[in-house]
């Protein structure tokens, strides 16, 4: 994806394409996502997660790398929110900016 381009995401699967071109200023927009969405190898442009029902997502060894900002809108319903288990490193680039939802950090 060019910088400028988006994409949204509206569903429970894979992130598509098996290699992914994404510039820092392209954006990733999600409004559902599930456990098999993300993938270590993808490094995002700007990340945006703004999902209204889903349950909390261990992003631990899935999201790694975002070359633009991480924007955190909504992460589900009352106590779901996104977490990083072990050792994972995210590597941000760009701001890391939170609006609403839980980021837990690491569990």
């Amino acid at each position: 994806m060019d910088n400028g381009a988006m994409y949204i995401h509206n569903n429970t699967g894979w992130f598509p394409g098996l290699k992914n071109s994404l510039s820092p200023q392209s954006t990733q927009l999600f409004f559902n996502y599930g456990s098999n969405t993300f993938r270590p190898e993808i490094k995002f442009g700007n990340l945006v997660l703004d999902a209204t029902e889903v349950s909390s997502l261990d992003l631990g060894g899935k999201v790694e790398q975002i070359s633009g900002d991480f924007e955190i809108r909504k992460t589900g319903n009352d106590l779901s929110g996104i977490f990083f288990s072990g050792n994972s490193t995210l590597k941000i680039q760009g701001s890391f900016i939170q609006m609403g939802g839980l980021f837990l950090g690491c569990f």
